[in-house]
């Protein structure tokens, strides 16, 4: 892909981002899946190019926090820890530790929310092990 390309792919998926966030705002949350579901996959395309590989990741932790608001939205618990396990490996892919902590402490939430509570004490006791690091 030359560079204009790429540069197309990527202004593509920040609008349709940005197209998402305006759904789910104004009620439409399956929509707003859809059109991030589009984004992310434009994104994770683009990742792989070394010279697009920082921006991509930026708007693909944008894309998971996106998702992780719809699905709770949606009442949808399952997607939501799928979408935040996801965070959590680009997390530790990138050895932030911050990021880690935070995403750690968010899977515990839906797990609170279907009250599987050993589970989510689990999460919480890893998000406090990273912050005391």
């Amino acid at each position: 892909m030359i560079a204009r390309e790429q540069k197309i792919k990527f202004l593509e998926a920040q609008v349709l981002s940005q197209l998402a966030t305006l759904k789910l705002n104004s009620g439409d949350p399956k929509e707003a899946v859809k059109l991030s579901q589009e984004s992310l996959e434009i994104t994770q395309g683009l990742k792989k190019d070394n010279q697009w590989k920082n921006l991509s990741i930026s708007l693909e932790l944008l894309l998971f926090q996106q998702l992780d608001l719809t699905y709770e939205e949606l009442g949808d618990t399952e997607s939501q820890i799928k979408i935040l396990n996801q965070y959590l490996q680009i997390a530790q892919q990138l050895n932030n530790e911050e990021i880690e902590g935070q995403t750690l402490y968010d899977i515990a939430s839906p797990y609170l929310e279907r009250s599987e509570f050993v589970v989510a004490i689990d999460y919480l006791d890893r998000s406090l092990k990273t912050a005391q690091k």
